[in-house]
C-alpha cells in the first residue's frame, strides 16, 4: 500500500465485514505490513472515527513488534527472562513459551 486513497478504500471495505473474524485477521497482516503507513495516517489527517475503527488493529501491530523486539534481546543475550516478563506485563512461563514458538 503506498497510498492514502488505498487507505480509505480499505477502511470502507473493513466497516462492512468488521464482525467477520477471517476479515480481522486479514487486517491485521495488512495493518502489520504496511504499519509505517497507518501510522501517518493516523498521526496526521486520521478522522476520530477512523482512529476507532483501527485502534485494536494498531496497538496489536505495536504490542506484536515490541514482543519480538523484546524476544530478540532475550536471544541476544541483553535481557533476560525476568526482564521481558515485566516489560510485556506477561508471565515468566508466558515469554519461554513465546520463545518456543
Amino acid at each position: 500500500m503506498k497510498e492514502y486513497r488505498e487507505v480509505d478504500e480499505l477502511v470502507t471495505e473493513y466497516e462492512k465485514h468488521r464482525q467477520n473474524d477471517l476479515y480481522k485477521a486479514m487486517m491485521n497482516i495488512i495493518i502489520r505490513a504496511n504499519e509505517t503507513l497507518f501510522e501517518e495516517v493516523k498521526g496526521n489527517d486520521m478522522c476520530e472515527a477512523l482512529r476507532e475503527l483501527f485502534h485494536d488493529e494498531l496497538e496489536a501491530a505495536r504490542n506484536e513488534g515490541e514482543s519480538r523486539a523484546f524476544l530478540q534481546l532475550l536471544r541476544e543475550g541483553i535481557l533476560t527472562v525476568a526482564d521481558v516478563a515485566v516489560r510485556l506485563n506477561i508471565t515468566e512461563a508466558e515469554v519461554k513459551e513465546m520463545l518456543a514458538n
